[in-house]
């Protein structure tokens, strides 16, 4: 999946997404569009200095330094994942030993299995199996004739109709994700509790700061967080300030904050959590089991212990990706660092990776 501040969208929309954040970043601003993958769709427009996103109910709005972050970090998962989109508006995206078909009205996911036997059945009659070829699991129905491959899954309804370009790019990628790997399990990082509320490190400093001021002052700074997998309102209540989550809604005087705001401030020493702010782009570092996390506002990717001097040196490749450690590449001067399970991607300025390694050199 792609974040951007708190949108949340498909890897399909990689392309499109690109080309508007290239636009709105030379130009000042870029044509107005609508974009459908997967069944749902992206609306892109600029607004004066502003780029603005909109799917499913969330919205963003972007400077053209947070364009330039987004960009990066968008264009990294789109050469990473191979997402392309070809004709039709049928874009490919291979993750792990798996491939997203993906196309205005819907999507559809392939395991190595269903492509190999997909990949048969156009050497066969129409609609069946070559005889050489992997049995078609009962799922999965194709027609192949006319040098065009209609693909339906009967669980859901979904289809798709492949043409020759289609057909060629199924036979290249079957043989890539052959020698791929499935990923292992991946950490999450740590949360603060507070009154039953599960405060993501991204939040914790402005919680702590906002319950603090309420605690000195009794005025409530009303805000919203909102992330892709978590949101944060602080507003005024009776009892003085509420916390809102997704789940919870709870109060708190100003006695209260100030408690809570030192438990904060001490769960974040013990994890040795620093925050930098760069425009609407919020960083967070802190510490995880067996190395340190990098945090943006909905993405999170754990840098190992001993990953370190790679990330100094120049350039990354995108080929030396192991289990253990993210993807290590640079675009546009960011660095990036890419989970591949999860798919967060983090993109950091030279003065944050600066900071970052001098924080681990101190700690090491």
């Amino acid at each position: 999946m792609i974040n951007i501040l708190s949108v949340n969208c498909e890897l399909a929309l990689a392309p499109y997404l690109a080309e508007s954040l290239g636009e709105f970043i030379e130009q000042g601003s870029t044509a107005s569009r609508v974009v459908r993958q997967g069944g749902s769709g992206l609306i892109i427009r600029s607004d004066g200095p502003l780029l603005l996103l909109r799917h499913q109910d969330r919205e963003a709005a972007l400077e053209v330094e947070g364009a330039r972050h987004y960009r990066a970090t968008v264009e990294f998962r789109r050469v990473f994942y191979s997402v392309e989109r070809l004709s039709d508006e049928v874009v490919f995206t291979s993750v792990g030993r798996g491939l997203l078909l993906s196309h205005p009205q819907s999507m559809m996911w392939f395991d190595t299995h269903a492509l190999s036997a997909i990949l048969s059945a156009v050497n066969g009659p129409a609609g069946e199996t070559a005889p050489e070829g992997p049995a078609l699991p009962d799922w999965l129905q194709v027609s192949a004739g006319g040098g065009r491959l209609l693909i339906s899954d009967r669980r859901t309804g979904r289809w798709v109709l492949l043409g020759s370009d289609h057909l060629s790019e199924l036979n290249r990628r079957l043989e890539s994700l052959e020698g791929s790997y499935e990923p292992g399990h991946t950490a999450t990082p740590p949360t603060v509790a507070v009154k039953g509320l599960v405060i993501h490190l991204q939040s914790a400093f402005r919680l702590a700061r906002a319950l603090e001021a309420f605690a000195e002052s009794g005025q409530v700074d009303a805000y919203e967080d909102a992330a892709p997998g978590y949101y944060l309102k602080v507003g005024r209540a009776v009892e003085g300030m509420e916390l809102v989550d997704s789940r919870l809604r709870v109060g708190m005087t100003a006695r209260e904050a100030r408690k809570w705001a030192a438990i904060i401030r001490d769960e974040l020493s013990q994890l040795e959590a620093e925050e930098l702010e760069r425009g609407e782009i919020r960083t967070v570092f802190a510490r995880g089991e067996g190395g340190r996390w990098v945090l943006h506002a909905g993405d999170e990717v754990l840098v190992p212990e001993g990953m370190r001097a790679r990330l100094t040196s120049s350039g990354g490749d995108l080929n030396d990706c192991a289990i253990d450690r993210p993807a290590l590449g640079e675009i546009d001067g960011f660095t990036l660092l890419l989970q591949e399970k999860t798919g967060g991607c983090v993109a950091l300025t030279r003065e944050e990776l600066e900071k970052f390694v001098k924080e681990e050199n101190r700690q090491g």
